[in-house]
């Protein structure tokens, strides 16, 4: 799923899910997409982009799943949905149960996942959430290079612990080189909103090498678990050029997706020069040697400027 723009979705923007313990993806990329105002179902609480309960087709090395160069924001549950009680949703990307608990498969996934290079902004619920994925068999899922501003706006919701990118009951994440701020101090109904949440994690996961401001003070915090961030840049204000959630995608004459989203990356252009080097950066067109890049992608004709191809030997 490459350079699409889903504007007003139901359900969520783009998705995979199972069909029960019988089937379910693998081998997904969803690339330089926009997604706007998804999730507006009153019967089920949605996301911008979710990957719910992965089912491995084989056990081949490297990424399986890669969600990379996409533009998902302002993306809110219905007020009407109740999934326990309250809408609970409206991530801009969420890595749903990779254990497969829900009904998915009896074999938790356990092949590599990549979220990269996107922008997540204003949405109702966290910008990028990676929850249930701890079984003895898990999936290795890495978060880099993201910029992730002013998400769990959902004044419906109800949760303690709220982070602009949450780490839930994981192991084995590895999050490096990401741009998170806050927006506000409280959030997800009316608690205190952190940059980075860690919640009933392990000593597995990986963070560090990231940038990350709580208007708050909250930039990084465990609720639970034994797990302990490496060395961060915190506290530090990135001072975006001009941080406002964008309109309804507007991409007909747009030569592309980024084409059409240039006016938000320069608006999420940091100001502050340490926080340069970290979140969206705009992609190459000259491929690099990347052991992350999913290999079976480089005989794709992907549209040109989507993402820097990572093919190069």
């Amino acid at each position: 799923m490459a350079n699409n723009v889903a504007n007003g979705c139901q359900d969520n923007g783009f998705t995979s899910s199972n069909n029960g313990s019988t089937s379910s993806v693998d081998y997904l990329a969803i690339i330089g997409n926009v997604v706007y105002n998804a999730a507006q179902s009153s019967t089920e609480c949605y996301s911008g982009i979710s990957i719910n309960q992965p089912m491995m087709s084989d056990s081949a090395p490297g990424t399986h799943i890669f969600v990379a160069g996409n533009f998902s924001y302002a993306n809110f549950d219905s007020p009407a949905a109740s999934c326990g009680g309250h809408p609970t949703d409206g991530e801009g990307i969420i890595f749903d149960t990779f254990d497969n608990q829900l009904g998915g498969s009896s074999t938790p996934y356990a092949a590599q996942a990549l979220a990269e290079n996107n922008m997540l902004i204003g949405n109702g619920g966290r910008g990028l959430q990676v929850v249930d994925n701890n079984l003895a068999t898990h999936a290795t899922i890495y978060i880099r290079n993201n910029t992730i501003w002013g998400n769990n706006r959902d004044t419906n919701q109800s949760a303690t612990e709220c982070g602009e990118l949450t780490i839930q009951n994981d192991s084995t994440t590895i999050a490096t080189n990401n741009l998170i701020a806050t927006s506000s101090a409280t959030g997800c109904g009316a608690y205190p909103i952190s940059a980075i949440s860690e919640i009933s994690s392990d000593a597995t996961n990986q963070i560090d090498s990231n940038f990350a401001y709580a208007v708050n003070g909250q930039n990084a915090e465990v609720y639970g678990g034994g797990f302990t961030y490496g060395a961060n840049t915190l506290g530090v204000n990135p001072n975006f050029t001009n941080p406002v959630v964008p309109g309804a995608p507007s991409c007909g004459s747009a030569s592309s997706v980024p084409n059409c989203m240039a006016s938000v990356v320069a608006n999420f252009t940091p100001k502050t020069a340490s926080a340069v080097g970290y979140g969206y950066q705009i992609p190459s067109s000259t491929p690099v040697a990347d052991p992350l890049f999913p290999q079976w992608l480089c005989s794709v004709n992907l549209p040109a400027g989507l993402v820097t191809l990572g093919c190069a030997n």
